[in-house]
């Protein structure tokens, strides 16, 4: 039997920026991981095609 496994984070880190007037800048940082019997094409496409256009890449 295959296990099916999915793993999706989304963490923001906060940098020190002196350049800003507050002082600091924040990078958000996604992570994704898929594991399937099949190469799971399919789901990874649907998941760019949702989150490329939300980060106006």
């Amino acid at each position: 039997m295959r296990i099916f496994l999915g793993i999706f984070q989304v963490g923001d880190v906060t940098v020190f920026d002196e350049l800003k007037d507050v002082g600091a800048t924040n990078h958000r940082q996604l992570v994704a991981l898929y594991c399937g019997a099949t190469s799971g094409f399919e789901v990874k496409l649907c998941f760019l095609n949702i989150i490329f256009p939300n980060m106006k890449i």
